[in-house]
């Protein structure tokens, strides 16, 4: 719900247009330097709104009726001068506009897992990906995990085999995604195992839910990664790098 003030061209937007991030002195936009709080509005988008592209999407269409000179949302800068850049950070992220890219997302328990990831993103990087961001998900933070994969058009994840499913920091972020709308990305998954294979029959499960565009055979090993385990993994690297970029 918003509040607009005909003649004056003014909304009082809520949540709608604000962004994570404290002002530092200034309020209205063209008292600041706003490239801080644009990636801050993305942030906020892919961690509170990503679920909710479609209502997002019929809210905007309403809105392009109007003449909007100033939207004041509850948080982050009053958008003056800069409506419109703020608009269309709404726009691009509810239709699932993204750059090429890779975002690679991992949990590793005794680092095979994480020599898996870093060959994947060694294969991309060779396929001619160059914007490449890797994730270890004990210690990222998940809206900064979000946010990047938002922004980019492609996604690796993977973990071992754990109680009966996936290493748990990697079904969070699984979970998260299934509750959002990022249908429009390339993936591919991996994931180790000793005893029995769970893994990446979890994280396909997720998949079916988030509808993502597989690329690859999912990368799976036994125990300790070997060097024929690395050579794959740069392989399916190098494969979503081509699907990425293609």
């Amino acid at each position: 719900m918003v509040s607009y003030v005909e003649g004056e061209g003014i909304m009082f937007s809520g949540d709608a247009f604000g962004c994570f991030g404290a002002l530092n002195g200034a309020v209205v936009d063209h008292d600041m330097d706003i490239a801080p709080y644009l990636p801050e509005m993305e942030r906020y988008f892919a961690a509170i709104l990503g679920k909710f592209c479609t209502p997002v999407r019929n809210a905007l269409k309403k809105l392009s009726a109007l003449e909007l000179r100033m939207i004041c949302p509850t948080h982050g800068p009053v958008w003056s001068e800069k409506v419109g850049e703020a608009v269309e950070v709404y726009r691009r992220m509810s239709h699932g506009e993204s750059q090429k890219g890779l975002v690679v997302c991992y949990g590793s328990m005794y680092g095979h897992t994480r020599r898996v990831a870093e060959a994947i993103a060694r294969g991309a990087a060779e396929a001619g990906v160059r914007k490449i961001i890797v994730h270890d998900l004990s210690v990222s933070q998940p809206s900064f995990v979000l946010a990047d994969i938002f922004r980019y058009n492609g996604l690796a994840i993977g973990g071992p085999t754990y109680n009966g499913g996936v290493f748990p920091v990697v079904e969070d972020l699984l979970k998260r995604l299934a509750g959002r709308d990022v249908k429009a990305h390339k993936l591919a998954w991996f994931g180790g195992f000793t005893w029995g294979s769970m893994a990446v029959k979890t994280i396909a499960a997720y998949n079916e839910k988030m509808g993502m565009t597989p690329v690859g055979e999912p990368l799976e090993w036994k125990q300790g990664t070997s060097a024929d385990t690395l050579d794959r993994a740069r392989a399916l690297g190098r494969s979503l790098g081509e699907a990425i970029l293609a």
